[in-house]
C-alpha cells in the first residue's frame, strides 16, 4: 500500500481525475445534488447486487480448480466456495491499491496456501479463468453494440469491442501455443523450474471441463456487474437504456483491466463518462459514475481493506511467529 510504485500511481489516477473534472468545466454542485437527492433503498440493491457476483465467481473459481484436481493431492483440500469468494474479494481490495493487478498474484499465493497446493497451477487456474472472461465479454460488448444499434440506431465506439477481441484472439493463441508447445519448450528452462510450468501448464490448461455451467458463471457474474450500474442508474432517477447500461457496465470492465493505476482510478471514469453523455447531460452522466465508483472502487476499498486486515490479525493470532502474507 506504502509502495513508491503503487503511490506514484495514485497520484497519476487522483491528478487525471482533478485535470478532467477543471479541464471539462464540471458543474459541481448539479452534480452533487443528484447524488444527494439519490434513493438509498436502490443503492443497498446495487451493492448487495454488486457482492453476489463474488459468490458466483468464487464459486466458478473453486470449480476450476476443481475441475484441475488441486484437491486430489496428497495433503490437499478444496477451499469452500465462501472462502474462494472472500479470497477472490482480497485480490480485488489488493488490485484497487496496488500497482499492476498485484493482487492476482496475492490471490493465487492465498488460495495455494489455503488449499495446500502449488502456487504456480493457482496462478494457471486464475490465467485460465481470466481467458473464460475475456471471451463473455466479448460476447457481452458485441451483443450490447448490435442492441444499442438495433434500438437507438446509435452506436458507440467500435475500439472497446476491438480491444475486447484482441483481448480474445491472444489470450486463445496463447492457449492454443501452450497446449501444442508448451511442454516441448519447457525443456529449455532451467530444471528447478520445468516442475513449476508443468503445474501452472495443468492449472491453465486443466479445468476447462464443464464449460456449459462455467458459461453460465461467467455471464452470470457479469450481469451482476450490470445489475449494479442499473441500480445505480434507478437510485439517482435517470432514463438509460438497457443495452446502453450493459455497454456501459462491460467497458467499465475492459477499462479496469489496463494496469496503469490501481483497479482502474483515472481511466475508467471519463471512459464510462464519454459513454453515458450519449443520452445524458455530463452532470448526471458524472453522479452516476461517483455513484457506481463508490460501490466498484472504494466500496472495494473499505470492505476488502476490513476483511484483509482481519484475516491477517486471525492468522498471526493462530500462528504466531509467521510470515507476513
Amino acid at each position: 500500500m506504502l509502495s513508491i510504485p503503487a503511490i506514484a500511481s495514485s497520484v497519476v489516477a487522483v491528478s487525471l481525475l482533478i485535470f478532467l473534472s477543471t479541464r471539462f468545466e464540471v458543474d459541481i454542485t448539479e452534480t452533487f445534488d443528484h447524488i444527494k437527492n439519490s434513493n438509498p433503498w436502490w443503492y443497498v440493491l446495487a451493492f448487495v447486487t454488486y457482492y453476489m457476483s463474488f459468490i458466483v465467481r468464487g464459486y466458478r473459481w473453486r470449480l476450476l480448480a476443481a475441475n484441475v484436481g488441486v484437491h486430489k493431492q496428497p495433503g490437499s483440500r478444496l477451499p469452500s466456495i465462501g472462502e474462494s469468494s472472500l479470497l477472490l474479494l482480497l485480490g480485488w481490495f489488493l488490485n484497487a491499491i496496488g500497482w499492476l493487478r498485484m493482487g492476482d498474484a496475492y490471490r493465487a499465493y492465498a488460495f495455494s496456501d489455503s488449499a495446500r497446493s502449488s502456487m504456480a497451477q493457482s496462478l494457471g487456474i486464475i490465467v485460465a479463468e481470466r481467458m473464460i472472461d475475456a471471451v463473455a465479454i466479448f460476447v457481452l460488448l458485441l451483443t450490447a453494440s448490435l442492441w444499442l444499434l438495433m434500438d437507438q440506431d446509435v452506436g458507440p465506439s467500435e475500439l472497446f469491442v476491438i480491444v475486447s477481441l484482441g483481448m480474445v484472439v491472444l489470450g486463445v493463441g496463447v492457449l492454443l501455443l501452450m497446449a501444442r508447445y508448451g511442454r516441448q519448450l519447457s525443456q529449455w528452462l532451467p530444471t528447478r523450474w520445468q516442475a513449476h510450468y508443468d503445474n501452472f501448464h495443468h492449472g491453465t490448461l486443466g479445468g476447462f471441463r464443464n464449460l456449459p455451467l462455467l458459461g453460465i458463471l461467467s455471464i452470470g457474474g457479469w450481469f451482476l456487474e450490470v445489475g449494479r450500474l442499473f441500480f445505480v442508474i434507478k437510485a439517482l432517477g435517470f432514463d438509460v437504456t438497457m443495452p446502453l447500461i450493459l455497454f456501459a457496465a462491460l467497458v467499465n470492465a475492459v477499462l479496469s483491466t489496463v494496469p496503469l493505476t490501481p483497479g482502474g482510478l483515472g481511466v475508467v471514469e471519463p471512459g464510462i463518462v464519454g459513454l453515458l453523455v450519449i443520452t445524458l447531460p455530463q452532470s448526471a452522466a458524472i453522479s452516476i459514475v461517483i455513484l457506481d465508483r463508490s460501490l466498484s472502487y472504494l466500496s472495494i476499498v473499505i470492505v476488502g481493506g476490513i476483511a484483509f486486515f482481519l484475516r491477517q490479525g486471525l492468522r498471526r493470532s493462530n500462528h504466531p511467529g509467521t510470515a507476513h502474507e
